[in-house]
């Protein structure tokens, strides 16, 4: 679940509720993105299904010039508080080792989802992207 939008796999039409998107971007027919930089968050659709949510948690998971950005604070499943204040030692002692990843990724793989927790070149946590594992 992830609030406003139920659960992946919902259709393109339950993002009307969040209002019009920053920025839309239409990769090819069906696959779209909804950029909603503004309030820290992106969204990726497939076959016009919800596969993918982005949150903008820091400035490293921004590019240079991207237009009033904010930052957002979901907590993840057992409660933490996502800050760029979060370490990877954070995530490690919340998950365990990650199922892949690279010095600046960790990811995780569960239940037919993945996460990725991707870190600034300061070690501090940028965005938090969970998809569907297919």
């Amino acid at each position: 679940r992830t609030g406003v939008l139920r659960t992946f796999g919902d259709p393109i039409e339950k993002a009307k509720s969040l209002g019009k998107p920053d920025a839309y971007t239409e990769h090819s027919r069906g696959t779209c993105s909804l950029d909603y930089r503004s309030r820290g968050f992106a969204i990726e659709y497939e076959a016009d299904r919800f596969v993918e949510l982005a949150y903008f948690i820091g400035p490293g998971g921004m590019t240079p010039g991207d237009p009033s950005p904010s930052f957002a604070r979901p907590a993840t499943p057992a409660g933490t508080s996502l800050t760029p204040d979060v370490t990877p030692a954070d995530i490690r002692g919340e998950y365990g080792e990650a199922d892949g990843g690279d010095d600046e990724t960790l990811t995780y793989v569960h239940e037919g989802f993945v996460q990725e927790f991707a870190f600034d070149d300061g070690g501090r946590l940028a965005t938090w992207t969970l998809y569907l594992d297919e």
